[in-house]
């Protein structure tokens, strides 16, 4: 994983005129747009160039685990010179500038930047980006890209792919979990705490479909539309569970999740894709995650799934939390940001010691 390099010092000297950061937060709005809206704000030589080729493969590659392309962000070019009120007020914002550039554009942007900015970028190349909090509204995310020429700016995009896109997937969580779970289910959470000593984060019109001694059920139903979420825990009994998130999960579904009045129809995996899986941290903790597409086993109805997977050292007992939805005909990325914000929210019980959950 590649990390920013937060350029704390010289965003102090980044702007010079138009200047929102002297205006005090209360008198700013509230940033609005979907949370993986983005307005990029960009020469439109530059983004026909190398730098909008890499900035396109890093926010507008394919969701991993969906029946159909859902691109991770949807990036709106706006040229600098149309910049208004309204737009400034987007969740998520990318200025780029390169100082080779020599249009009415660039130097639109350019004359955003201090002397003394642009000096620093011409000497001093490991300068290239930097990030700002609430510069135009209230909740919002900012990047600033910049170089001094195109080819160098694509170079260093390319290499830090993974963490440009990491801070606009950790706004978009932000947003989605805000929204979400601003309104919460505290009697089902309150149950599932009871009964299994873990927490979990319930929106408010979910119904608690199954309450079983190693197994609970989550869902919301609408017209022609479903979100699940699921959690499964069972003895620890090595590393090697974590080997194939799979075959875990097909153990899980096709005990837990048939069919009430149709016993010989349940959840399994669609096989024309496989189950991307990645290691990562979950809450400090080791875990597993992936991303695939189940089904009903008569192909009645499937949709995209994800999971994470950890242990709770302490009692010993292997996690396997879900969310997965049901659209048809629809998109779904809306949906599985939902799922996985309501995921992150899960803790085991050696977390919850001497805290709410509230």
């Amino acid at each position: 994983m590649k990390y920013l390099c937060i350029v704390i010092p010289f965003l102090a000297i980044l702007w010079s005129c138009g200047d929102s950061s002297s205006i005090p937060d209360e008198y700013k709005p509230p940033a609005r747009g979907d949370a993986d809206e983005l307005i990029l704000v960009i020469d439109s030589a530059v983004w026909e160039g190398s730098v909008g080729v890499e900035i396109r493969k890093t926010l507008e590659a394919p969701m991993l685990g969906m029946p159909q392309d859902e691109r991770l962000f949807e990036v709106y070019k706006v040229n600098p010179l149309k910049l208004n009120s309204v737009l400034k007020s987007a969740n998520n914002m990318i200025f780029v500038t390169t100082l080779d550039s020599k249009t009415t554009q660039s130097k639109q942007l350019r004359s955003f930047f201090t002397d003394e900015s642009l000096k620093r970028i011409q000497r001093d190349t490991s300068y290239f980006q930097a990030t700002e909090n609430n510069k135009f509204a209230i909740g919002q995310k900012v990047l600033y890209l910049f170089s001094n020429t195109e080819a160098e700016l694509a170079a260093k995009i390319a290499k830090n792919s993974d963490a440009i896109l990491k801070l606009f997937e950790d706004q978009a969580m932000k947003i989605t979990k805000k929204r979400l779970l601003k309104s919460r289910s505290k009697k089902i959470e309150n149950v599932i705490n009871i009964n299994h000593r873990y927490s979990i984060q319930i929106p408010y019109g979910w119904d608690l479909a199954q309450d079983q001694l190693d197994f609970i059920w989550c869902r919301e139903l609408g017209l022609g539309m479903e979100k699940n979420i699921f959690i499964y825990q069972q003895p620890y009994t090595g590393v090697e569970v974590f080997d194939d998130m799979g075959n875990l999960r097909d153990k899980i579904t096709e005990l837990h999740l048939r069919d009430g009045q149709k016993s010989n129809l349940y959840i399994q995996r669609q096989n024309n894709i496989p189950v991307f899986s990645n290691q990562i941290s979950f809450n400090g903790k080791f875990a597993m995650k992936s991303r695939g597409l189940w089904a009903v086993s008569d192909m009645s109805a499937g949709g995209p799934f994800l999971s994470y997977a950890m242990v709770d050292e302490k009692s010993q007992t292997l996690y396997y939390i879900e969310g997965y939805v049901y659209n048809a005909g629809g998109k779904k990325k809306r949906f599985m940001r939902e799922m996985d914000a309501i995921l992150s929210t899960f803790k085991i019980p050696s977390e919850l010691k001497g805290t709410s959950i509230n």
